[in-house]
């Protein structure tokens, strides 16, 4: 049995996701997939109330927002003081 699927999740592998280079950026790129799937489940959820189909996407039935998902090792610093003046301005 599939992780996750005793609880109905689909799993899927995204073999294009991008990749961390060092030792120490794990938290960052963490944070900036789950952006990228709640940004893609937004995109889910917009496409369905408007008559799209969710299940075109992938075989999760989640449609990938693909700009969530352009980000590489040399992004890290100004991600980091993305998420720091976000959580600085308490808007999180």
């Amino acid at each position: 049995m599939a992780a996750g699927a005793e609880c109905g999740w689909a799993v899927e592998v995204v073999s294009e996701a991008p990749r961390q280079h060092n030792g120490y950026d794990c938290g960052v790129f963490l944070c900036m997939y789950a952006r990228a799937i709640a940004l893609s489940a937004a995109a889910t959820t917009a496409a369905t109330t408007t008559g799209g189909s969710a299940s075109e996407g992938s075989a999760a039935g989640l449609l990938l927002c693909e700009a969530a998902w352009n980000f590489e090792q040399r992004d890290m610093q100004r991600v980091r003081q993305s998420i720091a003046a976000t959580l600085h301005s308490g808007l999180l």
